[in-house]
């Protein structure tokens, strides 16, 4: 909560106070600007790298990506074009009109790596449930669980994946 509250006044309010016409999404550290070009894409995330060095903060070099939010309309093509955001990844996929037309869209669906999570963690559940003893794969993100004499499993809460992402559209 406290956290929160401190992106809210660090973040929230000096991006809409610096930028007024770019629009974000952020869910606690995870953050998704839009921009119209590359060219302001790299001025912001420039201008977010300061502000965030300002409240004693810094951007993830690994997680800090420009993303080319490629569709029928948008067309060139650039180094990436995907994004990993709260469990859903953003990329160009087929989809649909009203009138029965495909055409390729900037859409999101749910990550490989949130559906590998999931398919482990039920996995280990059955197993549990069964009473079977489970085999875990070490290494793997959710994979590890503890089940006690009395067959029920105890596994770490989801970790999201922290993504800091400027994109442009």
């Amino acid at each position: 909560m406290i956290a929160n509250l401190f992106m809210h006044y660090a973040f929230d309010a000096w991006i809409a106070r610096e930028f007024p016409g770019v629009r974000f999404e952020r869910y606690c550290d995870d953050v998704v600007v839009h921009c119209a070009s590359e060219q302001q894409a790299r001025q912001v995330r420039d201008a977010i790298a300061g502000r965030l060095a300002e409240v004693g903060l810094e951007l993830h070099p690994g997680k800090t990506r420009i993303v080319y939010c490629k569709d029928d309309d948008r067309r060139d093509d650039h180094e990436v074009t995907s994004f990993v955001f709260l469990g859903y990844q953003f990329r160009p996929r087929l989809a649909k009109n009203k009138y029965g037309k495909h055409f390729v869209s900037f859409l999101p669906a749910v990550s490989p790596e949130a559906i590998k999570a999931e398919r482990t963690r039920s996995r280990a559940s059955e197993t549990a449930l069964s009473g079977r003893p489970t085999m875990v794969k070490a290494g793997m993100p959710g994979a590890t669980c503890t089940c006690t004499s009395t067959g029920r499993t105890s596994m770490p809460s989801k970790a999201t994946v922290a993504t800091r992402s400027t994109m442009f559209a």
